[in-house]
């Protein structure tokens, strides 16, 4: 979280609940990062402990800021370069999500309205691209990510979403792109192995990782370019004038910073209404029977599976066989003030495994073993701001990734790496830095208005994925959805 003193001094406030053993302790077990620091086995790790200088620093271990150290060293191999991670890299949002690499073309409308046409089809390409750039980035460097291209399903669970995808479709046409194709029912259900899915189509450009290993492997790949990564190195005050970075125990000064620490930056004054915080939960299983139809099946294949609902429902299996089943919408936070349920939201935890059961009835007595929540940064078009701070050294920030940066974060380090060297270039002139464009509206507004919509949301997707017919009452509320999604149909 971050708070604003006068002039241009940050102070970050350390969040409870955010010490690495209370990831898969008392807060909830992270399946991804538990497995990923088993395989990874003991490494060196280094706190920030004195006074130093860079060319350039970057705060936050995930995706977003280790891709951007990667991108500058490999532009410039002589520029000196440090992150600053609070935790371990991989902690947050980056080791902690279902792991679905997707592309930009979902959200092609959201794009062309945004930056226009021609940019949104050029960055769609890009972001295709980039899902195979995990792949063989990590590979060149022999480091297992469990990358597996076996595609996406978008699915309908309900009537109301039938055909939710085929604006999506039509408007690729003019484009020449068909990066969907619809499954008849017996391919559906080779993916799915549930009947709840009525209709869907694959986008088979798609990919999943193991997405904590990914972040690890990005931290091995920095550090062997020469990039300085401190862990545990919460930055506790930043001053935009003179570049410096204050740690509990050091200090960096550059002047060039990056901000990449995705929903911790949403408490920043500058941008709190850029994003709003949504409650996200998973919950992962034991392994599958080996010898059972579920494991033998293409459902198996490692195969990204999400519905059309607003609050997506996603669902994959893991590289040792494993359930991974996704739940969002869990709640809003008042001021994007970061809560006790974002960490180990025990009610939405609840719901996330009851609805597991009908996601996945054929999963039998498989016993969940591990669960966890987190918040995503939800900008009002579902697409990141890139931006510059005001200050007298440069001070250069992402938010509202908005859960759809497995992939794309390749991207946006690539962004940022231009800002930082003041490029003008095609990642530049992309049309996302702009800084914040589209702003919700103050606080009290958003937190009372949004948790009202949210909450009908859920109530009437709910009551037509169970055959009931909504209340009205909650159907009218939903007219004010933010469009953060990429379904472009309404809830009828």
């Amino acid at each position: 979280m971050f708070t604003r003193n006068k002039g241009n001094v940050g102070t970050y406030r350390e969040e409870p609940g955010w010490d690495v053993a209370d990831q898969w302790g008392g807060a909830g077990r992270c399946y991804w990062i538990e497995e990923a620091l088993e395989a990874e086995g003991p490494v060196e790790s280094q706190r920030l402990e004195e006074p130093m200088s860079a060319d350039v620093a970057i705060v936050g271990g995930g995706f977003t800021g280790l891709w951007t150290a990667i991108e500058l060293k490999d532009r410039d191999p002589n520029l000196e370069v440090v992150v600053l991670e609070a935790n371990i890299c991989g902690a947050g949002a980056s080791g902690r999500n279902g792991g679905m690499a997707l592309n930009y073309w979902s959200k092609i409308g959201g794009l062309a309205a945004r930056i226009g046409k021609e940019r949104a089809v050029w960055l769609a390409d890009q972001s295709n691209d980039a899902i195979g750039e995990l792949d063989t980035i990590t590979r060149k460097h022999g480091l297992d990510i469990h990358f597996k291209r076996a595609g996406w399903v978008w699915t309908a669970t309900s009537e109301s979403q039938l055909d939710s995808w085929m604006p999506t479709i039509d408007s690729l046409k003019p484009y020449g792109r068909e990066m969907y194709r619809v499954l008849d029912s017996e391919e559906l259900f080779k993916y799915t192995q549930s009947e709840i899915h009525l209709a869907g189509v694959i986008d088979e450009t798609a990919a999943t990782v193991q997405p904590a290993r990914l972040a690890r492997a990005l931290r091995t790949i920095a550090l062997e370019k020469g990039v300085k990564v401190f862990e545990h190195s919460a930055v506790i005050k930043h001053d935009r004038d003179t570049g410096l970075l204050r740690t509990r125990l050091g200090s960096v000064r550059a002047p060039s910073v990056v901000l990449a620490t995705n929903a911790w930056l949403s408490g920043m004054p500058e941008l709190r209404r850029a994003t709003v915080l949504v409650g996200s939960d998973v919950a992962v299983t034991s392994p599958l029977d080996p010898k059972g139809e579920l494991a033998k099946s293409d459902f198996n294949s490692g195969v990204a599976v999400t519905n059309g609902r607003l609050t997506i429902r996603s669902g994959r299996t893991t590289a040792d066989g494993r359930i991974m089943y996704g739940h969002s919408g869990g709640g809003l936070s008042y001021k994007n003030r970061f809560a006790q349920k974002f960490i180990d939201d025990k009610e939405h935890a609840a719901i996330n495994l009851r609805e597991f059961k009908r996601f996945h009835p054929r999963a039998g007595d498989v016993k969940v073993t591990h669960t966890w929540s987190g918040a995503v940064d939800r900008s009002y078009d579902g697409l990141p701001f890139l931006g510059e701070l005001p200050g007298r050294s440069k001070t250069y920030y992402i938010t509202g990734i908005s859960g759809n940066g497995v992939g794309p974060c390749r991207m946006f380090g690539k962004m940022l790496a231009s800002m930082v060297q003041q490029k003008q270039d095609e990642w530049t002139d992309c049309g996302l830095v702009q800084g914040v464009t589209i702003k919700y509206p103050p606080a009290p507004i958003t937190y009372v208005g949004g948790s009202l919509v949210l909450s009908s949301v859920n109530k009437v997707e709910d009551a037509q994925e169970e055959g009931r017919k909504p209340n009205p009452v909650d159907k009218f509320w939903t007219r004010f959805t933010p469009q953060f999604s990429y379904k472009t149909k309404d809830l009828g």
